[in-house]
Protein backbone atom coordinates (compact mmCIF):
# COMPACT_ATOMS: atom_id res chain seq x y z
CA UNK A 1 0.00 0.00 0.00
CA UNK A 2 1.39 3.40 -1.00
CA UNK A 3 -0.59 5.98 1.00
CA UNK A 4 0.84 8.77 3.13
CA UNK A 5 -0.79 11.66 4.99
CA UNK A 6 1.06 14.77 6.09
CA UNK A 7 0.26 17.96 7.99
CA UNK A 8 2.75 20.73 7.31
CA UNK A 9 3.35 24.29 6.18
CA UNK A 10 4.38 25.38 2.70
CA UNK A 11 8.03 26.46 2.61
CA UNK A 12 7.51 28.55 -0.53
CA UNK A 13 4.72 29.66 -2.84
CA UNK A 14 3.30 26.98 -5.12
CA UNK A 15 5.06 26.70 -8.49
CA UNK A 16 2.57 26.18 -11.33
CA UNK A 17 3.39 24.87 -14.81
CA UNK A 18 1.16 23.96 -17.74
CA UNK A 19 2.13 20.69 -19.40
CA UNK A 20 0.11 19.92 -22.53
CA UNK A 21 -2.77 21.97 -21.11
CA UNK A 22 -2.66 20.22 -17.73
CA UNK A 23 -1.74 22.00 -14.50
CA UNK A 24 1.24 20.73 -12.51
CA UNK A 25 1.62 22.41 -9.13
CA UNK A 26 4.75 21.68 -7.11
CA UNK A 27 5.49 22.74 -3.54
CA UNK A 28 7.44 21.76 -0.46
CA UNK A 29 6.18 21.23 3.08
CA UNK A 30 7.98 21.58 6.38
CA UNK A 31 6.76 18.77 8.59
CA UNK A 32 7.78 18.66 12.24
CA UNK A 33 7.81 15.86 14.77
CA UNK A 34 8.23 16.36 18.50
CA UNK A 35 9.67 13.56 20.59
CA UNK A 36 11.36 12.84 23.91
CA UNK A 37 15.05 12.03 23.97
CA UNK A 38 16.58 9.29 26.11
CA UNK A 39 17.39 12.00 28.62
CA UNK A 40 13.69 12.91 28.83
CA UNK A 41 14.05 16.26 27.07
CA UNK A 42 11.59 17.32 24.39
CA UNK A 43 13.15 17.72 20.97
CA UNK A 44 11.85 18.55 17.52
CA UNK A 45 12.83 17.24 14.11
CA UNK A 46 11.80 19.01 10.90
CA UNK A 47 11.69 17.34 7.50
CA UNK A 48 11.25 19.09 4.16
CA UNK A 49 9.31 17.07 1.58
CA UNK A 50 8.46 17.77 -2.07
CA UNK A 51 4.96 17.34 -3.50
CA UNK A 52 3.26 17.55 -6.89
CA UNK A 53 -0.44 17.97 -7.61
CA UNK A 54 -2.04 17.63 -11.04
CA UNK A 55 -5.14 19.04 -12.73
CA UNK A 56 -7.91 20.57 -10.60
CA UNK A 57 -6.17 19.64 -7.34
CA UNK A 58 -3.07 21.53 -8.47
CA UNK A 59 -5.18 24.52 -9.53
CA UNK A 60 -6.95 24.62 -6.15
CA UNK A 61 -3.75 24.30 -4.11
CA UNK A 62 -2.12 27.09 -6.13
CA UNK A 63 -5.19 29.31 -5.67
CA UNK A 64 -5.79 28.84 -1.96
CA UNK A 65 -2.33 28.19 -0.44
CA UNK A 66 0.76 30.38 -0.12
CA UNK A 67 4.10 30.17 1.69
CA UNK A 68 3.52 29.57 5.42
CA UNK A 69 0.00 28.15 5.09
CA UNK A 70 -0.83 24.84 6.76
CA UNK A 71 -2.28 22.00 4.67
CA UNK A 72 -3.09 18.34 5.11
CA UNK A 73 -2.16 16.26 2.06
CA UNK A 74 -2.87 12.64 1.26
CA UNK A 75 -0.32 11.39 -1.23
CA UNK A 76 1.50 8.46 -2.79
CA UNK A 77 5.30 8.26 -2.82
CA UNK A 78 7.00 8.16 -6.22
CA UNK A 79 10.70 7.50 -6.81
CA UNK A 80 12.09 9.77 -9.55
CA UNK A 81 15.40 8.76 -11.13
CA UNK A 82 17.66 10.60 -13.57
CA UNK A 83 21.27 10.94 -14.62
CA UNK A 84 23.15 13.97 -13.28
CA UNK A 85 24.21 16.11 -16.26
CA UNK A 86 27.54 17.11 -14.70
CA UNK A 87 28.72 13.88 -13.10
CA UNK A 88 26.79 11.39 -15.27
CA UNK A 89 25.93 9.51 -12.06
CA UNK A 90 22.45 8.15 -11.40
CA UNK A 91 20.38 10.23 -8.98
CA UNK A 92 17.02 9.68 -7.33
CA UNK A 93 14.55 11.46 -5.09
CA UNK A 94 11.20 10.60 -3.54
CA UNK A 95 8.43 13.00 -4.49
CA UNK A 96 4.90 12.70 -3.11
CA UNK A 97 2.05 12.93 -5.60
CA UNK A 98 -1.00 14.54 -4.00
CA UNK A 99 -4.18 12.50 -4.29
CA UNK A 100 -6.31 14.79 -2.10
CA UNK A 101 -5.86 17.60 0.40
CA UNK A 102 -7.67 19.30 3.25
CA UNK A 103 -7.75 22.81 4.61
CA UNK A 104 -6.54 23.26 8.18
CA UNK A 105 -8.97 25.49 10.11
CA UNK A 106 -7.06 28.69 10.92
CA UNK A 107 -4.08 27.35 8.96
CA UNK A 108 -3.77 30.31 6.59
CA UNK A 109 -1.19 32.86 7.72
CA UNK A 110 -2.33 35.50 5.22
CA UNK A 111 -4.36 38.51 6.20
CA UNK A 112 -7.82 38.97 4.70
CA UNK A 113 -6.35 41.45 2.18
CA UNK A 114 -3.79 38.89 0.94
CA UNK A 115 -6.53 36.32 0.39
CA UNK A 116 -8.70 38.89 -1.37
CA UNK A 117 -9.47 37.01 -4.57
CA UNK A 118 -10.95 33.93 -2.88
CA UNK A 119 -14.36 35.67 -2.72
CA UNK A 120 -15.25 33.76 0.40
CA UNK A 121 -15.85 36.81 2.62
CA UNK A 122 -15.94 34.68 5.75
CA UNK A 123 -13.02 36.39 7.48
CA UNK A 124 -11.08 33.14 7.74
CA UNK A 125 -9.19 33.33 4.43
CA UNK A 126 -11.42 30.60 2.99
CA UNK A 127 -10.02 28.00 5.38
CA UNK A 128 -13.20 25.95 5.68
CA UNK A 129 -15.64 27.22 3.07
CA UNK A 130 -13.51 27.08 -0.07
CA UNK A 131 -13.96 24.07 -2.35
CA UNK A 132 -11.40 21.30 -2.12
CA UNK A 133 -10.88 17.81 -3.42
CA UNK A 134 -10.57 16.35 0.05
CA UNK A 135 -13.32 13.78 -0.32
CA UNK A 136 -15.40 15.23 2.51
CA UNK A 137 -12.77 15.21 5.26
CA UNK A 138 -14.92 16.67 8.03
CA UNK A 139 -13.12 14.59 10.64
CA UNK A 140 -9.88 16.51 11.16
CA UNK A 141 -8.14 14.70 14.03
CA UNK A 142 -7.44 17.77 16.17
Amino acid sequence: MNKCSFLGRLTRDVNVEQINGTTLASFSLAISRKFKTREGKTSEEVNFLDFTAWDKGGDAIAKFFKKGDAIIVHAAAKQDTWTDKETQKPRSKVIFRVESFEFVPGGQKRSDEDAGDTNEGSGNSGATSAPSNDGGGDDIPF
